[in-house]
């Protein structure tokens, strides 16, 4: 058989990125600027990508963050962001300094390397959007530090303005000074949520309450203390009924005392007023980046949820991509010490500045003898956040929406339904359900999303992975690590068209656009296929 050239072969035909740099960082945070500041002063090029300030739009849909629609306007003003961001943050100067190309407000929205399905790259490349355009850049060497976001679990009433994620808010206090709260309800107790709650009276915010729906709160007995001695309201076995709201915001939290059992105890109800719910009852784990790259991810309890496989120095199975800071582990420790993040981007820095001849073994030893062992998370999580989320489902009932987006019900969820603009009347749309599924093993968040469409929506399931995956477990008796992560894959925020269409193709690629995508069929050879591009366009004497 004569193997032939297939002409519209995408191989060799992808333009080279219009830039490059030997490391790549995702991420402007403790560990991703420790990374860039090392890997710079080992003499590499460096390229930080960070995506604060965060475009208004995408803001209102809740992305990076679960802002809940709470920012003011001077989000509008992107010249007044960038200098608070600059100025309230000396490391920036210094990576600067140093040479770093540091590029606040711009989006990594995908990142490509050839692999198992893929040849045809001419290099390893990173998509990025910034000041409306979106382009490529290519890379030898990759850090995520890609940090953390929000877990939220959905109650009556939390898609009222004003109902956000602890993240958000901090985000919107500190970097942005963009808060538009005065009277806060926290729900949750640990590090987190204590630490928001001495911050925000700090910055003379007033704290009504800190809910925690067990027993005991679960942070610092010292910042409990200095809670209760400022007058804030410690309620423990209590949980959220519902947000009120008038106006478009949050005006009050209604919760109730709950029994062992988490069930809520009739005649306990309470009402706060508020303007601001934080959620605080968890923190997870960015790592789109690094699914979409193919890295090894496992679901660890003290780690904040899907964590990368990673070695010593922060490496991860993909040999090119290192993950440091909050994407590589969220725990109490790193939260109170942003030290333990920096060592763990400087640790990785040193690693990429030893593998492309920056460093030499001898200096690379003595820079990792300062930093000392890398330190790991010790409390266990999923426990508590499951009890989050089967006492606010005792409380709320089953048609609190999961998925704010797509308007997914828990009841909806569990009983695998069509999404509502659908015929559900038609037997076979209602031929799957959580029994059915589970006999085919654990129950698959993907396969999930396809039947109800819960987790995709614009927000592209910040607000309700993490819930939807917890009330599968919790449904289907199966362990919450057992539920398959649900995939990533770019774009990893939502994009304008025309600033991906402004990209150019090369004149190979441009000429077999009517073959790749004006074909009658996806399962014939173009060159069986009549028409235009087909038979006549086939290889020469391919496959005879």
């Amino acid at each position: 058989m004569t193997a032939g050239i297939d002409r519209a072969s995408l191989a060799r035909k992808l333009s080279p990125a219009p830039e490059r740099t030997q490391l790549l960082v995702i991420g402007g945070g403790p560990s991703g600027l420790a990374a860039a500041r090392e890997a710079a002063r080992a003499g590499l090029s460096v390229v930080l990508v960070d995506e604060h300030p965060v475009d208004p739009a995408l803001m209102g849909t809740d992305i990076p963050f679960h802002f809940g629609q709470w920012m003011d306007a001077s989000v509008q003003n992107r010249g007044r962001l960038l200098e608070r961001i600059a100025a309230g943050n000396p490391d920036i100067e210094e990576a600067f300094a140093l040479g770093v190309d540091v590029r606040l407000g711009a989006d990594v929205w995908g990142v490509f390397a050839n692999g198992p399905g893929t040849r045809s790259l001419p290099e390893r490349l990173a998509g990025l959007y910034e000041n409306g355009k979106s382009t490529f850049i290519g890379f030898d060497r990759i850090i995520v530090a890609a940090g953390r976001r929000d877990l939220a679990i959905g109650f009556p009433g939390w898609d009222i303005p004003g109902v956000m994620g602890v993240v958000a808010v901090h985000t919107l206090i500190e970097r942005y000074e963009a808060f538009r709260g005065r009277r806060v309800a926290i729900l949750g107790s640990d590090t987190d949520a204590l630490c928001f709650a001495e911050r925000a009276l700090a910055r003379g915010i007033e704290v009504a309450a800190v809910v925690e729906v067990g027993p005991r709160l679960r942070g610092s007995g010292e910042a409990a203390h200095r809670l209760s001695q400022a007058g804030v309201r410690l309620m423990t076995s209590t949980v959220p009924i519902a947000a009120e709201g008038r106006e478009l915001s949050v005006s009050a939290l209604r919760v109730a005392a709950v029994d062992e059992s988490l069930q809520p105890i009739a005649g306990t109800e309470n009402t706060i007023p508020c303007d601001t719910i934080c959620m605080a009852i968890g923190a997870v784990p960015n790592v789109e980046a690094l699914d979409a790259l193919g890295c090894d991810l496992v679901h660890c309890s003290e780690l904040g949820g899907f964590v990368p496989r990673v070695d010593a120095s922060l490496r991860t199975t993909v040999d090119f991509v290192h993950a440091v800071g909050d994407c590589a582990g969220v725990f109490a420790e790193k939260s109170l010490d942003e030290r333990i993040a920096q060592d763990e981007g400087r640790r990785a820095a040193l690693a990429v500045a030893l593998e492309l001849g920056a460093l030499d073994p001898a200096a690379q030893a003595e820079c990792l003898a300062a930093l000392g062992a890398l330190k790991l998370g010790a409390t266990e999580t999923t426990a508590y956040r499951m009890a989050w989320l089967r006492a606010i489902a005792n409380a709320g009932g089953g048609g609190t929406l999961v998925c704010q987006c797509e308007k997914v019900t828990r009841d909806d969820l569990l009983g695998v339904r069509p999404p509502r603009y659908l015929d559900c009347t038609l037997p076979r749309m209602n031929s799957r359900n959580l029994k059915t599924l589970s006999g085919d093993g654990p129950v698959n968040q993907d396969q999930i999303k396809r039947l109800t469409r819960a987790g995709m929506g614009p927000c592209q399931g910040r607000r309700c992975r993490e819930q939807i995956a917890m009330t599968l477990a919790d449904a289907s008796g199966a362990p919450l690590a057992n539920i398959p992560l649900a995939r990533y894959r770019p774009p990893f925020r939502p994009l304008p068209l025309a600033s991906i269409g402004a990209v150019q193709d090369s004149p190979e690629m441009a000429a077999h656009w009517d073959i790749w995508y004006g074909m009658a069929s996806q399962w014939r050879p173009y060159w069986d296929i009549e028409g235009p591009g087909g038979a006549e366009a086939a290889p020469p004497a391919y496959g005879k």
